[in-house]
């Protein structure tokens, strides 16, 4: 049986995390946490604009649409899996 996560079986949402750049591991990180964009944008020294813009980027590559799907998807992995894709190098 293949397990959906927005759009995505496992497989392929762990290729996409793992492709993440530090910066998108880290605005998810912060999204996980709850904090909105212009906290986010505080905590990494960004302009509003560019944490949206980081923000969408990472709900397309998801294939979600808002948060809920994001922690949906996410909550799907288990927590070791998802500590390590979200650990920024």
């Amino acid at each position: 049986m293949v397990h959906r996560l927005g759009g995505l079986d496992h497989r392929a949402l762990l290729e996409v995390l793992s492709g993440f750049s530090s910066r998108e591991k880290q605005v998810t990180a912060l999204l996980v946490q709850g904090l909105i964009n212009s906290s986010i944008a505080e905590r990494l020294n960004l302009t509003l604009k560019t944490v949206q813009n980081y923000r969408n980027n990472i709900y397309r590559k998801l294939r979600v649409h808002n948060t809920e799907g994001l922690l949906n998807v996410l909550s799907q992995l288990e927590s070791n899996e998802r500590s390590k894709l979200l650990a920024v190098s």
